[in-house]
């Protein structure tokens, strides 16, 4: 059932551990009693999240809910109507990916160190957790038309892994800048 790994899917488990030793770089560095601190820190939780995205690169678990959700489908014989459903599922993915362009508008807008805060910082990070967070949905929806488009390959890499690597490339630019402005 498990789908067996291979070295793509190894390196980009290794390059989503990167990006999550990067947040927690900048978690460490956090003053003690500052107000950022009392709230929480997020930085963790950014880590812990590209830690769980990266073992779903080994292990694929949206194919293992995508079976269990076919099977479903089939016994309940809804199957042939799931299409309505994988629809829905894309239009809340292209919304999400509408706040993402957003949030990387945002992120252009400060050119200068000086106008780069720590929200921003985390803009960044936001927008490229979502935009990893989208690619797995994206094949966790599993159509026909949307897997023919993300395993397009473009340069030898297909067009979901060039969305990880957007992504995670956004994750470690964030992280960098919050770690420059300590």
């Amino acid at each position: 059932m498990w789908p067996a790994w291979n070295v793509n899917a190894a390196l980009f488990a290794v390059l989503h551990a990167g990006a999550a030793l990067a947040c927690a770089v900048v978690a460490s560095q956090r003053r003690q009693g500052s107000t950022a601190q009392a709230q929480g820190n997020p930085w963790w939780w950014y880590a812990g999240l590209l830690l769980l995205l990266g073992a779903d690169t080994l292990w694929r678990l949206e194919e293992v809910w995508l079976a269990s959700w076919r099977a479903a489908a089939q016994h309940g014989a809804w199957y042939a109507q799931r299409g309505a459903v994988q629809m829905w599922v894309l239009v809340g993915l292209a919304a999400g990916g509408l706040v993402v362009l957003a949030a990387l508008a945002l992120a252009r807008r400060a050119k200068r160190p000086a106008r780069l805060t720590a929200a921003l910082a985390h803009q960044l990070v936001r927008a490229g957790l979502a935009l990893l967070c989208i690619h797995l949905a994206l094949r966790g929806v599993s159509w026909h038309a949307t897997d023919q488009i993300i395993y397009t390959r473009v340069a030898m890499i297909s067009l979901g892994r060039w969305l990880d690597l957007l992504g995670l490339g956004l994750v470690v630019w964030g992280a960098w800048r919050q770690w420059r402005m300590r």
